[in-house]
């Protein structure tokens, strides 16, 4: 991991235009208020977790049903968690964007209400981590 300090959007896009040159790829950012934060679902930051991912999960499915048009199919879990992600529940999942500056948008939008916080971008470069892996 590299962790590198930036002041300006500026220097961010042309440290990200650098590293993008680099990889030879796309580039998956997620910006993070806290630079403290791991790379943690926040599902996973409660001692609580598993009791609270039963509750939540069961109690959207059965709310999204009578409010979504088209919910996803009762076994598609990938696609409900996404939902419930999308609508700012706790989850397993970490979003991600493809933009630098969506990721840019979620690390520094509470600054006015935690301005002594530093926040973070972390980027992923998904094909290097999938071969990494050995897929």
């Amino acid at each position: 991991m590299i962790t590198i300090d930036i002041s300006t959007i500026d220097e961010l896009l042309q440290f990200l235009k650098a590293l993008a040159a680099r990889h030879k790829q796309g580039l998956w950012y997620r910006g993070e208020e806290n630079s403290a934060l791991t790379l943690v679902p926040s599902i996973q930051r409660s001692e609580k977790r598993l009791a609270i991912e039963r509750f939540i999960t069961n109690d959207f499915y059965i709310r999204a049903k009578q409010i979504f048009k088209n919910p996803p199919e009762k076994h598609n879990y990938s696609e409900w968690v996404a939902l419930m992600q999308h609508h700012g529940l706790p989850t397993r999942m970490l979003a991600w964007s493809k933009s630098p500056l969506i990721a840019v948008f979620f690390a520094t939008e509470p600054y006015q209400q935690y301005p002594d916080t530093d926040a973070c971008v972390w980027v992923l470069a998904p094909n290097l981590l999938t071969q990494m892996e050995g897929f």
